[in-house]
C-alpha cells in the first residue's frame, strides 16, 4: 500500500490539478485521493480514483453525487491531467483537455468547505480510515502523482510537507522499506528553473559599422569636416548606404538649407519600413521616391540613390527594388545649402522637427530616430568615377554608436527580470472570440506574456503567464456569486526559454481555449462557464509586462515579473476584426526597451 497525507493551505476546493501516472489496471481498480472532513457533522468528502481505467469522482456536499470520464482511459503508464472545477453549482472535471460535467446543479454553494482540520490524501487512505459506502475501490494507486494544486496554488511534493506516508518515494528515489526509518526533512527543493542563459552575440569588428539605437544622430560634418560632405550635394551625386534597419520608422539621412522651414533640402527616410526619399531643390518642387518592399528582417542591404538635377532613382538591387522621380535629368537644378551644415545620419539633429519636411507620422520624437546598424556611407560626384568620400566610422565615438552585431532580429528587446519594462499596444475592443498570436525568443521561465485588462464600464481581464515554463491562462469570474478568478494551464511542458524564436497562439471559440505552440496544438480546454470570456469595450493591451505595480484588482497567482524577451511579432483577431502589429510601433514602453534584437 503506498499513500501520503498532505494538510493543504486552503480548505474551499473551487478547482484542483493533479498529473498523474497510472501503470497498469489488470481488473483491478485504484484509488487516487480523497479529501475529507472528520468533524463535519454531515460527513462531507471528496474522492477521486481509477476506476475501470477511467477516472471517478465521488463527492458529498448535502446529497453524494458523481462524474464519470467515460471512455478517456487512463491505466496506460502514461502521464495525464485531471481538474476539478467546483466554481459554479455544477461540478465539471478535466482529463488531458477532455470536458466532463454534471447533466445537472447539484451544489447549494460553489464550493465544498472544509475545517482547518481536514487532510487531503493522495494514493490512498491510512488504515484507520473508512472510506464511505459509496466509494467502489478501496485499494492503493499503482503509479505517481507529479504535481497538486488547490485554488491554483502549487504545493510541491516533497518530504518537507508530507505529514505522513507509506512505501512511498519522491522523485524516482526508491520507496524504503515499510520498516526503515523514514527519511530526513529536507528545507531545499529542486530549483524548477531550467532555461539556458541567454548567448552573448559575437560583435563585427568596429571598423565594419556602428549601431544607432533610436535616440542617437550623428553628424558627418562635424566628424570630418575637412571632406565638406555637403559639398558633394549641389550638383549631381551618388550616395551609398549599407544598413539593417531594427525599426519601422525614422530619418536615416537628413540635411536642410535651414533649422526651420527649410526650403532646399534632401532626406531619406523609413515609414513603415518602407524607404523614401524626398528632396527639394531650386527648382522648388517636392519630389518624393518611395520604394515597395518592407525591410523588416534585420538584415544587411545597400541602398542606392542617384541624383542627376532633379532625377532621383533609389535602388535595393538584391531586392529588385527600385524607383524614380521621373523627372528630366537635363534640367538644371541645385541643392543651395551651406557646405557647413550638418550632414546627419540617424534623424534630424538640431533641426526643428515640427516644421521639417517629413511626414506628420514622422513628426513625433519616438518615431523620427533611425534605429539599426550603418555599415558605410560614400559619396561621390560623380558615379562613373572613384572620386569618393566615406563616412569615418573610426572618428565616431563608440560609447554611444557600438559595433554591428554579427546576426540580429527585427523586433523589440524587453530587458525583463529586475527591471519593469513592457510594451504598451492601446486600447482595443474584444470579443467572446479571439485569436492571439505572438512569436519571441526569451530566456525566462516566469513571466507575464500578454495581458487585456479593462477598469471601465467594468472590469475584466484576459491574461497569459507562464510560471515553471507552464503555460498558464487566467480569467475573472463572471457569474455574480462568485469571486475566485480561474487558472487554466494551458501548456505544462512549454520548454520556451530556450531564445529561440517561438509562436504561440491563443483561440477562443464557443467557451473553450485552444493552445498552439510552434504549430503543434499543446491543449483544448473547456473554459468553465462561471469564467466564460466576455467581450471588454476598452481594454488596454499589454506585452510582456505591466506600466507599474500589478493592480489589487488582477489575481494574486498572475506572474506580473516582466519577461526577458525579444518581441518579434503579434496578430490579434477580435470577433471579425483583426490586427497585426509591428512590435517597434507600440503605443507605450518603458524602461529596458530597445530596437533589435541581437542573438
Amino acid at each position: 500500500m503506498a499513500c501520503l497525507f498532505v494538510k493543504p493551505r486552503h480548505y474551499k476546493v473551487m478547482s484542483g490539478v493533479k498529473a498523474f501516472v497510472c501503470k497498469s489496471n489488470n481488473g483491478m481498480h485504484k484509488e487516487r485521493c480523497r479529501f475529507q472532513d472528520k468533524l463535519a457533522t454531515n460527513n462531507r468528502f471528496l474522492y477521486v480514483a481509477v476506476f475501470g481505467g477511467n477516472l471517478l469522482v465521488i463527492y458529498r456536499q448535502d446529497s453524494t453525487r458523481s462524474v464519470l470520464s467515460t471512455g478517456q482511459f487512463v491505466s496506460d503508464g502514461q502521464l495525464h491531467r485531471v481538474q476539478l472545477d467546483m466554481l459554479t453549482s455544477r461540478v465539471s472535471m478535466q482529463v488531458d483537455g477532455v470536458h466532463f460535467e454534471e447533466s445537472s446543479a447539484t451544489l447549494s454553494q460553489p464550493y465544498l468547505a472544509y475545517s482547518s482540520t481536514a487532510i487531503l490524501s493522495l494514493g490512498g487512505v491510512a488504515v484507520d480510515v473508512t472510506l464511505p459506502p459509496e466509494c467502489p475501490v478501496k485499494e492503493s494507486l499503482v503509479g505517481g502523482i507529479t504535481i497538486t494544486a488547490i485554488n491554483g496554488l502549487f504545493d510541491q511534493l516533497s518530504f518537507s510537507n508530507v505529514r505522513g506516508s507509506k512505501d512511498l518515494s519522491l522523485a524516482g528515489v526508491p520507496a524504503p522499506p515499510s520498516n526503515a526509518p523514514e527519511p530526513p526533512i529536507s528545507d531545499t527543493t529542486t530549483p524548477l528553473d531550467t532555461c539556458p542563459a541567454a548567448p552573448v552575440p559575437a560583435l563585427l569588428p568596429m571598423s565594419q559599422g556602428f549601431v544607432l539605437d533610436g535616440s542617437q544622430v550623428v553628424s558627418w560634418t562635424e566628424l570630418a569636416p575637412a571632406d565638406s560632405p555637403v559639398s558633394y550635394f549641389e550638383g549631381s551625386f551618388q550616395l551609398g548606404i549599407g544598413f539593417a534597419a531594427y525599426k519601422a520608422d525614422g530619418v536615416l539621412v537628413y540635411l536642410a538649407n535651414s533649422l526651420n522651414a527649410p526650403t532646399d533640402y534632401f532626406t531619406v527616410y523609413f515609414l513603415d519600413s518602407t524607404i523614401n526619399v524626398k528632396m527639394r531643390s531650386s527648382l522648388q518642387e517636392d519630389i518624393t521616391v518611395s520604394l515597395t518592399q518592407r525591410y523588416v528582417s534585420a538584415e544587411r542591404y545597400q541602398l542606392v540613390i542617384i541624383r542627376i538635377n532633379d532625377y532621383v532613382a533609389v535602388t535595393v538591387a538584391t531586392e529588385n527594388d527600385f524607383a524614380n522621380s521621373g523627372k528630366n535629368s537635363e534640367t538644371a537644378s541645385t541643392l543651395n545649402i551651406d557646405f557647413a551644415r550638418n550632414l546627419y545620419l540617424g534623424g534630424v539633429g538640431l533641426n526643428e522637427l515640427a516644421s521639417s519636411p517629413l511626414p506628420t507620422e514622422l513628426k513625433q520624437a519616438d518615431r523620427s530616430n533611425f534605429a539599426g546598424a550603418i555599415y558605410s556611407v560614400t559619396l561621390s560626384k560623380d558615379p562613373d568615377s572613384n572620386d569618393f568620400i566615406t563616412f569615418p566610422i573610426n572618428a565616431l565615438d563608440r560609447s554611444t554608436a557600438p559595433a554591428v552585431p554579427e546576426t540580429a532580429r527585427y523586433g523589440v528587446s524587453l530587458a525583463g527580470g529586475d527591471v519593469n519594462s513592457y510594451l504598451g499596444l492601446g486600447t482595443v475592443a474584444t470579443e467572446s472570440s479571439l485569436t492571439i498570436e505572438m512569436s519571441l525568443t526569451t530566456s525566462s521561465s516566469s513571466g507575464l506574456i500578454f495581458l487585456l485588462y479593462q477598469t471601465s464600464p467594468s472590469l475584466s481581464y484576459f491574461a497569459l503567464d507562464i510560471q515553471d515554463n507552464q503555460l498558464r491562462l487566467h480569467l475573472p469570474a463572471t457569474f455574480p456569486s462568485i469571486t475566485s478568478p480561474a487558472m487554466l494551464i494551458v501548456d505544462d511542458e512549454a520548454n520556451i526559454c530556450d531564445s529561440q524564436p517561438h509562436t504561440l497562439v491563443i483561440t477562443v471559440e464557443g467557451g473553450t481555449v485552444t493552445t498552439t505552440v510552434d504549430g503543434i496544438v499543446a491543449s483544448r480546454q473547456t473554459i468553465p462557464v462561471s469564467h466564460g470570456l466576455q467581450g471588454m469595450q476598452a481594454a488596454q493591451f499589454f506585452i510582456a509586462g505591466l506600466p507599474g505595480a500589478k493592480p489589487e484588482t488582477l489575481p494574486q497567482a498572475l506572474q506580473s515579473d516582466s519577461l526577458s524577451t525579444c518581441v518579434l511579432s503579434v496578430s490579434r483577431t477580435f470577433g471579425a476584426v483583426s490586427q497585426t502589429y509591428d512590435p517597434t510601433q507600440f503605443a507605450s514602453s518603458s524602461e529596458g526597451v530597445s530596437y533589435g534584437c541581437p542573438y
